[in-house]
């Protein structure tokens, strides 16, 4: 018994346009050959650079993908299955809304970016916020805050990575 064969996965119809066709087709074509040999790790890493490079989503069910994750009438955009969307904390500090939305973007962009294992460009965006807004990001309830406060029971301290250091040199440890 050999492995099946791959299973084509179409554009949506409600798929925004990508800059390289070509690549995408490419790709997916790579992807399919992956799950059909039962290389998941593989296929995972192909299904992220699209993600990454071309904001590709990726529906199996559907057998669909789409550039900006929209699959029709009725179905909530993509956001992916580990990847929970972020939301502000009801106890934020009020921001002008142009700097909510800036923040509510550039923690979308962290979230993408920590989902794909950039974990520099994921600490630079999170030091970026604190320093300019002085919003924190509370990844174990997906909520970002001016202000950094969260609600009873729920605190969470921003310590950018230059004072991890300073804090451990000043100890020495």
């Amino acid at each position: 018994a050999g492995a099946r064969p791959p299973l084509p996965i179409v554009r949506s119809a409600h798929s925004s346009a990508v800059s390289d066709e070509r690549d995408v087709a490419d790709l997916l074509a790579q992807r399919a050959v992956c799950r059909a040999a039962g290389d998941y790790g593989r296929s995972d890493e192909i299904r992220d650079r699209l993600y990454e490079k071309y904001d590709v989503r990726i529906d199996d069910g559907l057998g669909e993908w789409s550039a900006g994750g929209r699959f029709g009438e009725g179905r909530a955009p993509w956001a992916g299955d580990d990847a929970p969307a972020y939301v502000e904390s009801s106890a934020s500090a009020a921001l002008p809304p142009d700097a909510a939305a800036y923040v509510a973007r550039k923690v979308g962009e962290r979230a993408r970016a920590k989902r794909t294992r950039n974990y520099p460009l994921s600490d630079a965006i999170r030091d970026e916020l604190f320093d300019k807004y002085g919003v924190t990001i509370h990844d174990k309830i997906n909520e970002w805050s001016a202000g950094g406060e969260f609600g009873p029971g729920e605190s969470w301290n921003h310590v950018p990575v230059e004072a991890d250091r300073a804090e451990g040199d000043a100890t020495g440890s």
